[in-house]
């Protein structure tokens, strides 16, 4: 039962009564949390708690980043949508000013990993392998990817009671920023009396950008009929080329899997033996392309072997990729389809990649 009282007979209540059968009310005898450690595992057993987030939503604690530790990083299991969690109790003295800007510094940190290096990070604390998930759009790794490089994030500061000034930041930041990033707070008040626990979850500021749905929200994966439809309109001679290579990809099982940028998009799912890699992503901007996406590879032992591939085709520097520490995503144009050698070394670069 809730209640708000204050002072009853000379006893200060919590706002929370219980009774047992027929007795009297009374307050818990115990309230809040011994450490900020017990918050972020009440974080980690019942992520569900958290607004948008399901109950079989995956979860890791103590991300690491450039920028230190994440307290709980949650991916949802529907789309790959991601939020960022740093707990703070009130009696930190922290949760006043400092916990805004260093959950911002490290979704900032989190925004400059490729999906490859915040996979490699997620598993090294005990996080589930999300490329082999499959979702009702396609592969889950594929919407992290696209969330990741989009910085779209969910910033949620946990407190066990929420003050003024951290409203006030909220609100604030949420006015400057759109829809695809929001900050809001969730406060999980904990009451204990002998082997009783309650805990009231509240939040504010999530539903404040409910009603501004931005379009990347609106918008479902771009189709490969729908890539075919654009070159149609805009490019009809690279359309028979288009058709002909993505033919080619699917007989060997490497299937399209659509991207939401604002023109048609999509990648090549290669399944691996720890899941799917993205070797190869479309885009139509002034005209459709191909990015070989080495840099999604650079930790890898065989990256050379990739950019080898590409040796003698019009437009890669392999040399150059090499100095650069294969940080690259070269662009090949849709239209040189009909060179052999051109659609040979794509093919070959996601024949390797389904061997690693």
């Amino acid at each position: 039962m809730l209640l708000d009282i204050g002072e009853t007979e000379g006893i200060r209540v919590t706002g929370i009564l219980y009774r047992k059968g027929n007795g009297s009310w009374i307050s818990p005898g115990d309230s809040g949390y011994a450490n900020e450690d017990q918050l972020q595992a009440m974080i980690e057993e019942f992520p569900n708690l958290l607004p948008g987030v399901s109950a079989d939503s995956f979860v890791c604690r103590e991300f690491n980043t450039d920028s230190g530790p994440i307290d709980n990083v949650i991916i949802n299991s529907t789309d790959g949508s991601i939020t960022l969690v740093e707990c703070k109790l009130a009696r930190n003295p922290e949760v006043r000013r400092k916990i805004v800007g260093q959950i911002i510094d490290y979704a900032a940190s989190m925004h400059k990993l490729s999906f490859e290096e915040f996979h490699q990070r997620w598993k090294d604390r005990g996080g589930a392998d999300l490329t082999t998930v499959e979702t009702t759009k396609g592969p889950l790794s594929l919407g992290v990817q696209t969330n990741l490089e989009g910085a779209r994030f969910t910033l949620l500061l946990a407190v066990d009671e929420i003050n003024e000034p951290l409203k006030d930041m909220v609100i604030l930041v949420n006015k400057k920023t759109d829809s695809t990033f929001r900050v809001a707070l969730i406060e999980l008040a904990r009451h204990s009396t002998g082997d009783t626990e309650i805990l009231i979850p509240q939040t504010f500021g999530y539903e404040a950008l409910k009603p501004e749905v931005g379009e990347y929200e609106k918008r479902d994966p771009w189709t490969k009929d729908e890539f075919a439809a654009w070159l149609l309109k805009n490019e009809s001679s690279s359309l028979a080329k288009f058709e002909s290579l993505i033919k080619i990809l699917e007989e060997k099982n490497f299937k399209w899997g659509g991207t939401k940028s604002e023109t048609p998009s999509g990648a090549i799912c290669v399944k691996t033996s720890t899941g799917f890699r993205y070797p190869l992503v479309f885009h139509t901007f002034d005209k459709a392309t191909v990015e070989a996406r080495f840099v999604d590879f650079r930790r890898e032992p065989y990256v050379d072997h990739l950019v080898s591939i590409f040796e003698n085709i019009e437009g890669i520097d392999a040399n150059t990729i090499r100095a650069n520490g294969y940080g690259a995503k070269p662009k090949i144009a849709v239209s040189r389809f009909d060179e052999i050698k051109i659609t040979t070394a794509l093919l070959a670069l996601c024949e390797r990649v389904s061997k690693s």
